[in-house]
């Protein structure tokens, strides 16, 4: 059997193939299988650093009076009410007097604290503020209100950006393995024996048999995403003809029988309690 009449699927495992009728042109030629890969790695991403960067201008919008460099001018504590007295986290809201070149002001500054833990009324402090707008208001020392959001916008992100991130790794993982593997090859066709099955709505992982370059019969586990290849339903015990093409390292390329639909697939040799974690 010559070089050509074999697929190597992974590290060991070398299949005896079969070029696919039709075309035989490399695979990452067809736009179904390149160009769907890419946008999704494209967007993907795109969605990843969007939503990175709204959440970093968020929390350098927040955090602004303590990096800032405001400037600081002396106020006078002049009023002082709290909301919440009675629960885990009270809000004092503190009531300030100053002057900016001559001229009175009154501001504002929300702290999440007890009253009793900023300053007295008549107290002299340092307020620091945006001076754009005079927002952003500071009683420099008690930044429990700026620490608090802070912690709440980290808590709130971390879950949907982690996700995002996941999910931008495995397009941009999936256009890699798939480049690798068809940039160069035409659709092969391997025939299976399928010994055992384990799929759900989600993944299947079929058990195969098959034979390699030198006709020993090998078994091996194929998986993909169930709803990718829709219609296509192997049964156990049953012989079915594979299309795919693969990197030789565990990751491949499968399409219908037909041709019509791809998805990425994974190819391993698992041993019998690995077998048994799969459960075939």
């Amino acid at each position: 059997m010559t070089k050509k009449d074999t697929v190597q699927l992974a590290k060991n495992l070398k299949i005896a193939s079969r070029p696919a009728p039709g075309d035989q042109a490399p695979v990452w030629e067809s736009g179904s299988v390149r160009k769907s890969r890419l946008r999704a790695a494209i967007m993907s991403t795109a969605v990843f650093v969007v939503v990175a960067a709204g959440i970093a201008v968020l929390l350098a919008w927040t955090t602004n009076p303590l990096w800032g460099n405001y400037p600081q001018v002396p106020a006078t504590v002049v009023g002082k009410s709290e909301a919440n007295a009675h629960k885990s986290t009270p809000i004092c809201t503190v009531t300030l007097r100053f002057e900016l070149d001559g001229v009175p002001h009154e501001a504002t500054v929300r702290n999440e604290a007890s009253c009793d833990r900023l300053p007295r009324y008549k107290e002299q402090v340092t307020l620091a503020y945006n001076p754009t707008d005079y927002s952003g208001m500071l009683i420099v020392g008690h930044d429990e209100g700026i620490r608090t959001a802070t912690s709440m916008i980290a808590l709130i992100s971390v879950v949907p950006l982690l996700l995002l991130l996941w999910l931008s790794a495995t397009r941009v993982r999936s256009y890699r393995n798939a480049r690798k593997a068809a940039s160069r090859t035409s659709w092969q066709e391997i025939t299976v024996l399928v010994k055992g099955l384990k799929s759900n709505p989600e993944h299947t992982d079929l058990l195969v048999h098959a034979r390699d370059d030198d006709g020993a019969e090998r078994e091996f586990v194929i998986g993909y995403a169930t709803p990718k290849l829709t219609g296509f339903e192997p049964q156990k015990d049953s012989q079915v003809t594979l299309r795919l093409v693969g990197d030789g390292d565990g990751h491949a390329v499968l399409a219908m029988p037909d041709g019509s639909g791809t998805c990425d697939a994974t190819i391993s040799t698992p041993n019998n309690f690995e077998l048994r974690t799969l459960g075939l």
